[in-house]
């Protein structure tokens, strides 16, 4: 699946090894008529010797080189867990109902490694996006564009202050400031959610050093796309009115 166009680019060329690896175990997945629908949840990623850092790492760097394209965001649905899916961009992406925009006819293959070229600073992006997932402190992510990618500590005012105060709430669980039981940790998750979509349930996790999990990310993503859904009293009561004048 790896063809030798494909290992002659500039974007393989610039992935670590680790991503590679993760490609290739993404590729795995293909059956001929699936592009698109190809998982690798954590426990499937083990069974490749890819632990959930380097998976992370590696999802972030193949997406910003154009080698995968992300048609379904991992989150909780009905108190369910629903898994990422990807598309290999050098082959057609085939339709299905379960990306999170709906495709009902085949698409021709993106080839965006092909015209991927590192930007300057592609070394010290790779430095940030593994220091990320290994739950350590970063700035921004310049070689991904306008997204930068936030990460809680002292120097990132809306989202959290001084050490002493982040211990406080990470570290006291049985107090009435632990991190998601005072409603701070939880407004601070939501603002992540909102302020960055393209960061995945795991990222942001990562980026909160585990004090939160992942499938509590989720579930409070899944509760500001209902929020974002429900229509507002006003229209509610506007269209009930229409209706009844017919």
């Amino acid at each position: 699946m790896v063809y030798d166009d494909l290992q002659q680019s500039e974007a393989w060329r610039a992935l670590p090894h680790y991503a590679r690896t993760v490609y290739t175990a993404i590729a795995a997945q293909y059956r001929g008529s699936n592009n698109g629908d190809l998982d690798l949840p954590n426990r499937k990623a083990a069974l490749y010797g890819i632990d959930h850092k380097e998976l992370s790492a590696a999802r972030f760097l193949l997406e910003s080189v154009g080698l995968i394209e992300i048609t379904r965001q991992g989150r909780v649905e009905g108190g369910k867990g629903i898994c990422t899916l990807y598309a290999l961009t050098c082959l057609p992406i085939d339709p299905s109902d379960k990306y999170d925009a709906k495709q009902v006819a085949k698409r021709p293959p993106p080839n965006t490694w092909a015209r991927w070229k590192p930007p300057d600073d592609w070394d010290e992006f790779i430095r940030r996006v593994w220091n990320r997932a290994q739950g350590r402190k970063i700035n921004s992510l310049s070689a991904r564009g306008e997204q930068a990618i936030p990460h809680v500590g002292s120097d990132s005012g809306h989202l959290q202050s001084a050490r002493e105060d982040r211990r406080r709430l990470f570290f006291n669980p049985h107090g009435e400031d632990t991190f998601l039981d005072s409603g701070r940790g939880v407004q601070q998750v939501e603002r992540m959610v909102r302020d960055y979509p393209h960061m995945s349930d795991v990222d942001i996790a990562v980026a909160f050093k585990w004090e939160i999990n992942q499938i509590q990310v989720a579930r409070i993503r899944q509760r500001i796309i209902n929020e974002s859904k429900e229509p507002k009293r006003s229209d509610t009561v506007l269209a009930r009115q229409i209706s009844e004048t017919g």
